[in-house]
């Protein structure tokens, strides 16, 4: 669809109020543009509009239409999204958007997503598309398809229940999260969530700066600011340490079992010996996200390491690779994951 055939549907469904499908809310059809239940079809109308917000030059470019599959993937992001309105940007920002995406295209975006969920009148909805057209200008058109499909991805992975939105808001206290605004139990909970973090955050930062290129360094720097010194010598033999009997580590099925018990409080670490070669370790982050590498599992746990390969940069990782990046496909299917006790 061109998008002067977009801008004509645009201004034909808030020319009358109705989405697609019938010229009554009684009809079959998906009925008014402003029933509560129709936030699929603001969202198309929203999406439709956007381009007669752009520049003329920009208006004839593909990236700045929505054909069906992106106006799915639109659909999915924005619907996730309200359901997350409650998340301080940054949380929003790890859950939910690639890590280089500005403050300001975020801000845009999430504007957008709550005008047109909350629209009842045109200037709702007209208001709520000059939004996602700045946010799609903001991110570049050159990027925004590429955007859309990472966004998508990130939101059916980590896309809002209430149990995963707590602990992504306790990861990243604000007003709404912070200890004070709360008291007894959960208010010292709450606390020591938030201390855990700061320390895990500053723990990952001085390990990396003392052994971005030595992975078993960096765990026991890690290890020991955290408040758990190891005596270990490399990669293999700490997974074999691990393993043993009363080592003070149970080994964690799942990778999103690891990820949900790393912002609960956990020090997490997952690992491959190499016998007879070099083994890897990494400590395991508070959420998935896309992994830089293609491959079976597009979103995969967060990690920070370090790496002495020379041909293997991914493995060395300030919280923007994933246990994906680290080994080879056939690898990280063999990686085994650990919780300390």
């Amino acid at each position: 669809m061109s998008w002067e055939d977009q801008g004509r549907q645009y201004h034909g469904w808030f020319g009358h109020g109705m989405a697609p499908g019938g010229d009554d809310p009684s009809s079959d059809g998906v009925g008014a543009m402003f029933d509560p239940g129709n936030f699929a079809a603001r969202i198309d109308a929203m999406a439709y509009s956007a381009v007669a917000h752009m520049p003329n030059a920009d208006r004839h470019r593909d990236s700045a239409t929505f054909d069906r599959q992106r106006l799915e993937r639109l659909r999915k992001i924005m619907t996730t999204w309200t359901g997350a309105r409650s998340l301080s940007q940054t949380a929003f920002k790890e859950r939910f958007v690639d890590p280089s995406t500005s403050g300001a295209a975020i801000e845009k975006l999430r504007a957008a997503a709550a005008a047109a969920k909350a629209a009842t009148t045109h200037q709702d909805l007209a208001d709520a598309s000059a939004d996602l057209a700045g946010a799609m200008r903001t991110i570049g058109l050159e990027k925004w398809p590429r955007f859309l499909s990472d966004a998508a991805e990130r939101a059916d992975a980590n896309g809002p229940d209430d149990k995963t939105i707590m602990l992504a808001q306790l990861t990243t206290p604000n007003k709404a999260t912070d200890a004070s605004s709360t008291s007894g139990a959960d208010a010292q909970k709450n606390q020591e969530l938030a201390d855990f973090q700061k320390r895990f955050n500053a723990a990952t930062a001085a390990a990396y700066q003392k052994f971005s290129h030595d992975c078993s360094g960096y765990l026991k720097n890690f290890m020991n600011t955290m408040g758990y010194p190891m005596v270990f010598g490399d990669a293999n033999d700490f997974m074999r340490i691990v393993q043993q009997k009363d080592s003070g580590w149970k080994q964690v099925t799942t990778a999103e079992e690891a990820v949900r018990l790393s912002p609960a409080g956990h020090i997490v670490t997952v690992g491959l010996a190499q016998p007879g070669g070099n083994g890897h370790v990494e400590v395991v982050g508070p959420r998935m996200i896309r992994a830089t590498v293609p491959g079976d599992h597009p979103m995969s746990p967060q990690v920070f390491s370090g790496s002495n390969s020379i041909n293997w940069d991914n493995a060395r990782s300030q919280g923007e690779h994933t246990v994906a990046d680290g080994w080879t496909r056939a690898e990280a299917k063999r990686v085994t994951y650990w919780v300390k006790q």
